[in-house]
């Protein structure tokens, strides 16, 4: 494996490459910040994955439409759709072409972290190029975000891997506050819909063990792809955070 990520740049977007040692099996879009440290760690739990992330505007990129900001100076764009379109058209495309990376649904994954764990989910309705994906601390409290993924669901038999902190609703603004209801609430309409989920529990608030919760995620998502869970009643079960 390389010392350090391969840095290029698409479309005027920096954007982050980690290969692994031999041919990689697993193509993983990671959607958050400061992701190149994080790669090398990662890559340490599932040495046959291709990472790769680019430089975002988590208000602009990971938001999937306009809305009220809830911070001062916070803008919630909604460019989502063009963000997404960044990845389908021109990333993975120039990803296979230079890197070998695996193209295929069932070899490629999103998962994001906070609002990119927002985007992740969403990516997820909106196209088939994933075939599973990651919501870490996800802002599933998003405004309408709920109802769209009730009439919109991910494809049947999508992998999609569930975290948060248990002192996540405990904090913030009261919207904020809501984020282990809808949360759960995802977790029913998507395993309603025939996606395969995992939900769990994390100790602390929205920015401690955030490495070690990426690294279970990347763990749990490989599992997952691999096609070990063989029941629906495997979907939405609860591990202590260790």
């Amino acid at each position: 494996m390389p010392k350090n990520p391969i840095v290029f740049t698409l479309d005027g977007r920096r954007c982050t490459c980690l290969l692994p040692e031999g041919k990689p099996k697993r193509l993983y879009v990671l959607c958050g910040w400061e992701m190149e440290k994080l790669m090398m760690l990662l890559a340490e739990d599932v040495p046959e994955v291709l990472f790769f992330s680019t430089e975002i505007d988590g208000g602009r990129d990971f938001t999937p439409w306009e809305a009220e900001p809830i911070w001062p100076g916070e803008l919630f764009s909604g460019g989502g759709e063009d963000y997404l379109k960044f990845l389908t058209d021109t990333a993975l495309p120039y990803l296979e072409e230079r890197f070998g990376a695996p193209t295929e649904p069932e070899n490629c994954a999103l998962l994001g972290y906070s609002l990119g764990g927002l985007f992740a989910l969403w990516a997820l309705t909106k196209t088939e190029k994933f075939g599973a994906g990651a919501s870490l601390s996800g802002s599933l409290w998003y405004p309408q975000f709920l109802k769209y993924l009730e009439n919109c669901p991910p494809k049947k038999d999508t992998a999609i891997y569930l975290s948060l902190g248990d002192r996540e609703p405990l904090g913030g603004p009261p919207v904020m506050r809501t984020v282990g209801d809808c949360t759960e609430m995802a977790k029913e309409i998507l395993s309603n819909h025939g996606c395969k989920v995992f939900f769990e529990w994390n100790q602390g608030g929205h920015g401690k063990g955030v490495t070690k919760r990426w690294q279970r995620a990347v763990r749990r998502l490989l599992t997952m792809m691999a096609k070990r869970w063989k029941s629906k009643t495997e979907c939405g079960c609860f591990e202590p955070y260790t």
